[in-house]
Formats: structure tokens, C-alpha cells, sequence
């Protein structure tokens, strides 16, 4: 085992993701399923029937009315999940997504927050502190007076 190695991390799984690593993940996605639908897409569009390429031969998503389960025939079929249900399911993943996203940064910027207020409440009791010991001992040397 050499030095580099042992001095080599792993990264850390429960990290917080910046916006770079996500945007960096997104683009490798974006690339791996292009790739995987340039080199099986294409076959696997040609024989279904369905067009997924147009003219400029860029890659288009077949719409959910226009995929039918293997034993319909033809586009009066009605879809394998309701519409409603799928947009359903998307508008809810998406909710949670942005919780998480908000709430990170909410956690974040309380933290953030909570270290300013504690160091400006330091710095201000070290400077009131010592006028406040002096005016209790002024005021106990007043009494037994």
C-alpha cells in the first residue's frame, strides 16, 4: 500500500451536495442517457413504431397517450397510469425536492446566524461586562456605607 493511498478519502455520503457536485451529476446523467439512447434508443424506437427523432435528429419523448400496453391496439387505448395520477406523483416529487432544498438552506442560514449572534453577544459582554462588576461594587461599598 503506497502513501497515496492511505492519505486518499472517500467522500463522505451524508454530505450536504453543493450546487457544483449536483450540477456536475447532472450533466454526467444527461450525457449517460444520451449516450444510452443514441446507441439502443434507436433500434428500440424503430421497431415500436414510434417516432422519437425529428428532423434535426434531436431525441424526443414519446407522450404517455401515445404509448398503449401490449395487448391495446391503437391510440383510443387509454394509458397503463391515469394522467392525473402521474402528474400527480410528479408535482409531489418535485414538493418534496424543493422542501429538502429550502429546508437546507434554511438550516444552513440559522446556523450561520446563530454564530454571529453568540460571537456579537460575546464582544458586547466583554465590553459591558467589567462596568457592570464596577457599578455592583460601587453600589455594595454604597450600602455599608
Amino acid at each position: 500500500m503506497s502513501d497515496d493511498d492511505s492519505t486518499q478519502r472517500k467522500p463522505d455520503p451524508f454530505a450536504q451536495p453543493t450546487p457544483e457536485s449536483l450540477n456536475e451529476a447532472l450533466d454526467a446523467l444527461a450525457e449517460l442517457l444520451e449516450r444510452t439512447s443514441t446507441e439502443s434508443g434507436a433500434a428500440d424506437a424503430a421497431g415500436s413504431g414510434i417516432d422519437t427523432e425529428d428532423e434535426e435528429g434531436s431525441f424526443s419523448i414519446p407522450l404517455l397517450e401515445d404509448v398503449v400496453q401490449p395487448e391495446q391496439e391503437g391510440a383510443e387505448a387509454e394509458p397503463a397510469v391515469p394522467r392525473e395520477e402521474v402528474y400527480r406523483q410528479l408535482v409531489d416529487r418535485l414538493t418534496n425536492e424543493i422542501e429538502i432544498i429550502v429546508q437546507t438552506g434554511l438550516d444552513e442560514a440559522l446556523g450561520e446566524a446563530r454564530r454571529r449572534i453568540l460571537a456579537q453577544v460575546k464582544e458586547h459582554v466583554e465590553i459591558i461586562l467589567p462596568e457592570i462588576l464596577e457599578e455592583l461594587a460601587r453600589a455594595r461599598t454604597d450600602k455599608g456605607s
